[in-house]
Parts: C-alpha cells; sequence; structure tokens
C-alpha cells in the first residue's frame, strides 16, 4: 500500500476541473482502472504520468499553486516508494 496523499489531491483536482474518471485517464494515456487505483493509494504512478496530469490540469484552469502541490506529493510518492525497494 502506498501513502494516499497524492491519490486523494488528484481525485480532488480532477473532480474540481469537472472530469470523470475515464476523461482524465485517456488525457494521460491509462487506463481509467490503472487510474482509479492511484487515487485510491493502491498504485504509484510514474514521474511522466504526474507531469502529463498537470498539463491536463493547467488547461482546465487548476492554480498553479494547487499544481505545485500535485507535482511535489508526486514527487514525494515516487521517491519514497523508489528508497523503500532499496532497503
Amino acid at each position: 500500500m502506498v501513502p494516499k496523499h497524492f491519490g486523494l489531491l488528484l481525485r480532488r483536482l480532477r473532480n474540481k476541473s469537472q472530469k470523470n474518471i475515464h476523461g482524465l485517464a485517456r488525457s494521460v494515456r491509462v487506463s481509467s482502472g490503472w487510474l482509479s487505483y492511484i487515487e485510491r493509494g493502491k498504485r504509484t504512478p510514474s514521474w511522466n504520468m504526474v507531469l502529463d496530469c498537470v498539463k491536463v490540469f493547467s488547461q482546465e484552469g487548476i492554480t498553479t499553486e494547487e499544481l505545485n502541490k500535485l507535482k511535489k506529493s508526486g514527487r514525494k510518492l515516487i521517491l519514497s516508494k523508489a528508497l523503500s525497494q532499496n532497503d
């Protein structure tokens, strides 16, 4: 199980941008099932997926502050997973 903060933030921004899970998944080129796993904290996104989400949300009027939070949260999640695999 991975920390859920990133997934919760991703879901909040998705809802704020009025995208459904299928629309966002299509925009970032992943399946809606995979995106659901990420939102629920069951999987870790790739850094490219984090950046793709930021790009999509930036076109939907999400603030720079919120986009930076998403990037920071995604980076922390990816790094924590990488470090835990080295133990």
